[in-house]
């Protein structure tokens, strides 16, 4: 629902602004906890019609697998409607480097249960990270490719690719400034959302 909801209530080609917060707590080397939350600005960053919360665990299994599931909860804003959704998700994520080129792949399966007149709904979204090792004075690109399947829609209706850099101010944060084109398929046509995004990382 996030962009979906969001792009309703905006015209193709508007900007938006993404802002997230990740909190990752290692409790040992295999099993973490983590909470993130986001809020989002659109009709060219000036309306705030979505946020977001989640908490979960993770358990890494292998040196480059580990599983997750969080629970989250979202509410967004179209037009003068306002709904709210609550998101049990499952994840499966990979991760390895590839001559300094950290890459991984996440798949997410979301259990999408709303609370206004909405059919409750299942989604797949599969997203693939390269972050590299270049950069000038820490700050280094990234590039992020991310698409989602809908049941009810019984096909890909959205992608997000994502290009930007990072940098680790401290050994326990990163941040992230990015410019995210989304794609959305609104019943026949796809449209096009300019987004900035802009997200801290915290691990403890």
């Amino acid at each position: 629902m996030t962009i979906v909801l969001c792009a309703a209530g905006t015209k193709a080609n508007d900007w938006q602004s993404l802002n997230e917060l990740v909190l990752t707590y290692n409790v040992t080397d295999t099993w973490s906890v983590f909470s993130r939350s986001g809020v989002q600005f659109a009709r060219n960053s000036i309306d705030l019609n979505m946020g977001y919360i989640d908490g979960g665990a993770a358990y890494k299994f292998n040196p480059h697998w580990k599983i997750g599931a969080a629970y989250r909860h979202l509410w967004a804003s179209i037009d003068t409607q306002t709904g709210q959704e609550d998101r049990p998700m499952i994840e499966l994520t990979w991760f390895d480097t590839l001559k300094d080129i950290r890459l991984s792949n996440r798949s997410r399966f979301e259990f999408r249960l709303y609370d206004f007149d909405k059919e409750n709904d299942f989604r797949y979204r599969n997203q693939t990270r390269a972050e590299f090792p270049w950069g000038i004075y820490g700050v280094k690109p990234y590039f992020e490719e991310e698409f989602f399947y809908s049941k009810n829609a019984d096909e890909i209706n959205q992608n997000w690719v994502t290009g930007g850099v990072y940098f680790k101010p401290a050994d326990y944060m990163k941040i992230r400034v990015a410019y995210r084109w989304v794609a959305l398929k609104t019943n026949p046509e796809w449209i096009n959302v300019n987004q900035v995004y802009l997200a801290c990382a915290l691990t403890f």
